[in-house]
């Protein structure tokens, strides 16, 4: 069996660096193929069969294929010829809800079945379409499909910004107005939305009041570095900021922590990181005030004149990639924006 092949109920074993592939597909009357994936370099398979059903938990089981789903970087859809029949039970019945779902969620989805007379097999193929994916005949084309991927997105790494995701945090959930069932959903949907838009190959920034440091070993990025926000401060009690910082990152796993507004340099680009929204005066060069990313303020003004709110109430609970802060920051610059934007 593959080394790098987490099955069900196990869960991960350390802070997430590599590719997750959730093993997708019908598990009832079909052969178990998910024990006999290739080893690939920097891919962990998460697999819903278990090595053994003695004591099987329905329960147990849908909440972990829903918490690896929501995790996994790509989810790789396999549809085998049928192996036997199971009485009472329509093949591969729970792959066809699953597969409509995680479209629509946002996943990075791929697709194979083996046989072109499966009777859903024009519905995989006409919303495949529709999501500009397609549908692969074997196996050994879906793993090549999805290499490729990999291949492509490591070539164009690239880095994100986020901000205020406080993770557990019920007075987010509140006073936010996140619209999620409770902490846990919330917790479990921002780690979706984070992980279908950063990859394992990125760079995150993080401009504070991260919450639940737990949280980070299942969130994308080959850096997550953190800014310490106002909670940050106030955890530090007796013991000194950067003390503080160091537990964060021996403990965490963190890359790089900034302990207080600082300068950086992205693609020729220089940009002031703050937790709160600040005026970038004292960071200023010979063309002016540098743009400023912040968080803080929780969405209630995406853009101001100096700079702009990366945190996640302001960006769809996703983080955002410097591409897209190019785009305000040049916007803002050239004043392709009303002045009433701005009225303070």
């Amino acid at each position: 069996m593959n080394k790098n092949l987490i099955t069900c109920p196990n869960g991960i074993p350390e802070r997430k660096k590599e590719w997750y592939v959730f093993l997708a597909g019908p598990i009832q009357g079909a052969p178990d193929w998910q024990f006999d994936m290739p080893d690939i370099k920097n891919v962990v398979w998460l697999s819903p069969r278990r090595q053994t059903y003695v004591n099987f938990d329905y329960e147990e089981q849908t909440l972990w294929e829903q918490k690896m789903m929501s995790i996994a970087d790509v989810i790789l859809f396999w549809i085998p010829n049928q192996k036997e029949k199971v009485a009472g039970r329509e093949y591969a019945q729970t792959t066809r809800t699953e597969f409509g779902e995680y479209l629509g969620r946002g996943k990075k989805v791929m697709i194979g079945i083996e046989d072109d007379k499966f009777s859903g097999y024009r519905y995989f193929v006409t919303k495949s379409k529709q999501y500009k994916t397609n549908v692969n005949n074997s196996l050994s084309e879906l793993i090549s499909e999805l290499k490729e991927y990999i291949s492509e997105c490591e070539k164009n790494k690239t880095v994100y910004f986020t901000s205020d995701t406080h993770f557990s945090s019920d007075r987010a959930l509140e006073l936010s107005k996140r619209p999620f069932l409770d902490v846990d959903d919330m917790d479990l949907k921002l780690i979706e939305k984070w992980n279908n838009t950063v990859k394992p190959c990125d760079v995150l920034i993080h401009c504070g009041d991260f919450g639940d440091y737990s949280k980070i070993k299942y969130l994308n990025g080959k850096e997550i570095n953190l800014l310490f926000g106002n909670y940050e401060y106030k955890e530090i009690g007796n013991t000194s900021s950067k003390e503080y910082a160091e537990m964060l990152k021996a403990e965490y796993g963190f890359d790089k922590i900034f302990i207080k507004p600082t300068k950086i340099k992205i693609n020729k680009n220089y940009f002031v990181i703050g937790h709160e929204p600040i005026e970038t005066k004292d960071f200023s060069d010979k063309n002016g005030n540098i743009f400023c990313l912040f968080g803080h303020i929780h969405g209630r003004q995406k853009i101001k004149k100096f700079g702009m709110d990366v945190g996640t109430d302001s960006n769809n609970y996703m983080p955002i990639s410097i591409d897209d802060v190019l785009f305000y920051k040049n916007a803002i610059e050239k004043g392709f924006y009303d002045n009433e934007v701005f009225v303070q």
